[in-house]
């Protein structure tokens, strides 16, 4: 084969890299080079997919803190919500800051509420959960996120989950109430 075709090949061949998406090899080289060209929306996609990654690798090293540290930043973050915007008062309060920093992970995730007193989260699972290297470990760890930032806004609501991807279900459903039933 005519050295120009090899090229060629390499150049328009997918380049997989893991936690990034698949892109021809021209673009991947461009990007490398010129980190500037690539639009700000597709670099903070890569680095969410990569925090997964992260995650995973933490989990199956064996390091028990991971979930600890998630839960520590998600409860600063949350008491941050709470105290400089007033908000996360209620279980859909709190439903709709987590549906926000999923989708900052870049998870498709929808309120329902049920009531004055119960929201549900849903989602068709994160990008994570179809990967082989996602696990209910690394999930369990990243649930601990979600907690904490709940825990931070509003210690009265409790978020426990109907439906995981990776117990089998096919979505994840997060339910959010209060901890104790208020009186009306």
């Amino acid at each position: 084969m005519f050295a120009w075709a090899q090229w060629l090949i390499r150049m328009v061949r997918s380049v997989r890299v893991p936690g990034m998406p698949a892109v021809p090899g021209f673009l991947a080289r461009l990007a490398l080079a010129q980190p500037r060209l690539v639009p700000c929306w597709m670099r903070w996609r890569v680095t969410t997919a990569g925090l997964g990654i992260v995650i995973a690798d933490l989990m199956r090293s064996g390091d028990s803190s991971t979930p600890e540290v998630l839960e520590e930043l998600g409860w600063r973050q949350g008491t941050y919500i709470r105290e400089r915007l007033r908000y996360g008062r209620t279980p859909e309060e709190c439903a709709r800051a987590v549906a926000l920093a999923n989708r900052l992970f870049h998870i498709k995730a929808s309120v329902q509420v049920e009531g004055k007193d119960r929201a549900l989260l849903v989602t068709p699972g994160c990008p994570w959960s179809r990967n082989d290297w996602w696990g209910p470990q690394a999930c369990g760890a990243f649930s601990r996120y979600e907690r904490g930032l709940v825990g931070g806004m509003e210690p009265g609501v409790r978020l426990t989950y109907r439906e995981k991807k990776t117990r089998g279900d096919r979505r994840c459903v997060g339910m959010y109430e209060w901890k104790e039933p208020r009186a009306v």
